[in-house]
């Protein structure tokens, strides 16, 4: 491990730390018991050589959550930096006692800043539907940017069964139309490898998703009930090199209710592909530092693969006033059957 990305650990519990009690800090940061009987909270701190974990009383933990760098312990394993508009965004992974507890990105606020405009693409999955030998960029092309996350390591070799990451940033939204169409940002978090993933062929199908026609059937396939969460449907939301998409009908931006952050599921022949917090660009952009909201998810009663999954997804502004979150959380270990 390279010295930028160092753990240590220490404990320390002053009088002032143990009297001021947590109060308030559950459900913030890690809450450990303290040889004396008191709790105490980790937090992980900025460092010449990295971050480090630290055990503190809860008013050492209320301060030292104002200073640069430092976020609710413990400390993060990180996956590479993408550029992510003026910014960078990278994947991360706490853990507790060798389990993971989150698994999100990370980003400077300035990722928020200088995105690609309404109307454009990068190009990268295009298809001449019309057959006239080129390609219209408005009308044969998928208006999103891709960027695709390796995850950290260290979470690849202790647990899954998610594999990488990609984000997709999404301008004038997407469909369905009057639903999703505000500007967002979809956070990928796949099971299925890359590779098959690449192979979900640009065609005519699907209308602005730009799917091959056999492609799509497959896309449509139904995943079991009992791998299904309640409340999910297929909407037909199929888009090339992803799937389809799994939406909760009863979220409140099928009621009347403006979008401002929904849960989907992807699937793919039968099963399920990736889990996806979407969130908006307006959503984000008003969370003020300190502000954290976290979201149960929706489980189904049986899953396809082993792993940790998640219970809960979350987006913070964390209290340093430097960094952003969206991340799965509350992760449980589940059996395949």
């Amino acid at each position: 491990m390279s010295p930028s990305h160092r753990r240590t650990q220490r404990t320390w519990l002053t009088a002032a730390g143990i009297a001021a009690g947590i109060c308030g800090l559950l459900g913030t940061v890690a809450v450990l018991p303290a040889a004396s009987g008191a709790e105490a909270v980790q937090v992980c701190r900025a460092t010449l050589d990295g971050e480090t974990t630290d055990t503190v009383g809860s008013a050492e933990a209320d301060s030292a959550l104002d200073t640069a760098g430092a976020y609710a312990g413990p400390c993060a394993e990180y996956g590479p930096a993408v550029k992510v508009g003026n910014g960078r965004m990278r994947t991360y992974a706490q853990f507790s006692k060798g389990r993971p507890t989150t698994l999100g990105f990370v980003f400077d606020r300035t990722a928020l800043t200088g995105l690609p405009e309404p109307h454009t693409t990068d190009r990268k999955d295009c298809y001449d539907v019309n057959g006239d030998g080129r390609i219209d960029p408005a009308t044969e092309c998928i208006h999103h940017q891709s960027y695709p996350f390796d995850l950290p390591g260290t979470y690849t070799k202790k647990s899954g069964p998610f594999t990488w990451a990609l984000v997709n940033w999404n301008a004038e939204g997407h469909d369905p139309q009057g639903v999703y169409t505000a500007p967002h940002f979809d956070f990928h978090f796949y099971l299925q490898s890359r590779k098959d993933r690449d192979a979900i062929r640009v065609g005519p199908c699907a209308g602005p998703g730009l799917t091959n026609c056999d492609d799509f059937a497959t896309a449509r396939k139904p995943v079991p009930a009992k791998y299904t969460a309640p409340d999910y449907a297929d909407f037909g939301a199929v888009v090339a090199k992803m799937g389809n998409h799994l939406i909760d009908g009863t979220g409140p931006e099928f009621h009347g209710q403006p979008f401002t952050k929904a849960f989907l599921y992807g699937n793919y022949d039968g099963g399920i592909t990736f889990y996806e917090p979407m969130i908006t660009y307006q959503w984000l952009i008003d969370l003020k530092p300190g502000d954290k909201v976290c979201t149960p998810v929706k489980t189904p009663a049986a899953f396809q693969q082993a792993g940790d999954y998640p219970t809960s997804y979350c987006a913070e502004y964390r209290r340093n006033g430097k960094e952003m979150t969206v991340s799965l959380n509350d992760f449980v270990t589940r059996r395949a059957g």
